[in-house]
């Protein structure tokens, strides 16, 4: 499904953003970083209401919907959270959490009738 390439090309890109931005570069990219990241969890969302729509995995599709909200949740409020010498705890969190929503849409799209593909 084209969400799921899209979220495997964004999580690239925002890797990229992300690792600079914790370098200290790219700091005017918080912005784009941020927009790229609402696109990556609206893929997952799209992907997720399919799933609900053709009544597949519905309980899985709930949760993705839950995570995406997360993911953006964490991914604004990240510069206000354990600033100091463990904000380091704060963006290994937003991270793990964002990558991790790839294969809760691989596992949504796993066994799915073609009309959900």
């Amino acid at each position: 499904m084209a969400a799921l390439n899209v979220m495997r090309l964004l999580v690239i890109i925002q890797l990229v953003i992300g690792i600079a931005m914790w370098m200290g570069r790219w700091t005017a990219t918080i912005d784009l970083h941020r927009t790229l990241g609402i696109v990556y969890v609206f893929a997952l969302w799209l992907i997720a209401a399919l799933a609900i729509a053709h009544q597949h995995k519905t309980g899985a599709a709930g949760f993705a919907i839950m995570w995406g909200v997360l993911i953006i949740t964490l991914g604004f409020a990240q510069q206000t959270i354990l600033l100091g010498e463990f904000h380091w705890i704060t963006r290994a969190a937003h991270l793990l959490i964002g990558i991790s929503a790839i294969p809760m849409a691989e596992h949504l799209l796993k066994g799915a009738d073609r009309s959900v593909k």
